[in-house]
């Protein structure tokens, strides 16, 4: 399921020369005044679902859509080097991935009627902002999927169920849990600004593994 029709897909425009410089200055702007305060400010790309599911896309768009997310980041990434994290090939890699240490054999990482990631799928992008932080701060580290606990149950509301498609459309996703705190305790303080595709299990998972979310 696509938040847009095919022809809306089909339609899309890059963006112009003066639109990327405009967006690279204010993130410039942002990432230095934060630096003078002693933040290292950083940005993380989460796709939608039909970046990472792209073979569903119809064929005869596969080659004539533009992906301004990747045309944005080629742009900035030679001007603001490190300033984003990128999740977007990761997913793509493990879209049916397999986490057979607490029991799941395969998994969609995102919801299959909405455009959200899934539990799952939650977890690696985690597992992607944290190894990258690792590099910076040694204390921040991944999260192995041992320390958490593992369910199978019905999706929550999707966009399947606010089409009122719920009598035809049922999906049962994986959750995953914290069981037990395994983080040494870490001065570097972390802070999100996002959504929800953010927002949501992340921010209380790293909280509940003893690091200092706000």
């Amino acid at each position: 399921m696509f938040l847009g029709a095919p022809r809306d897909i089909a339609h899309q425009r890059p963006l112009t020369n003066s639109q990327l410089a405009l967006y690279t200055a204010e993130l410039k702007e942002r990432r230095e005044a934060f630096r003078r305060k002693g933040i290292d400010y950083r940005v993380m790309i989460i796709p939608t679902s039909d970046g990472v599911y792209t073979q569903y896309w119809p064929d005869a768009l596969a080659s004539t859509s533009v992906n301004t997310y990747d045309q944005f980041a080629r742009y900035t990434e030679l001007q603001l080097p490190g300033l984003f994290i990128h999740t977007k090939e990761f997913l793509r890699a493990h879209r049916s991935h397999a986490l057979s240490e607490i029991g799941i054999a395969s998994s969609t990482i995102y919801y299959r009627y909405d455009s959200h990631w899934n539990s799952v799928g939650m977890f690696l992008g985690m597992n992607v902002l944290l190894s990258d932080l690792h590099a910076i701060y040694p204390c921040v580290t991944p999260i192995p999927v041992t320390a958490f606990s593992m369910r199978e149950d019905e999706a929550p509301e999707t966009t399947a169920d606010q089409l009122a498609l719920g009598p035809w459309v049922h999906e049962k996703t994986h959750f995953l849990s914290v069981k037990e705190s395994i983080v040494d305790s870490c001065n570097e303080r972390i802070l999100f600004v996002g959504d929800s595709m953010v927002g949501q299990s992340l921010v209380e998972w790293m909280r509940a593994l003893g690091y200092d979310v706000a």
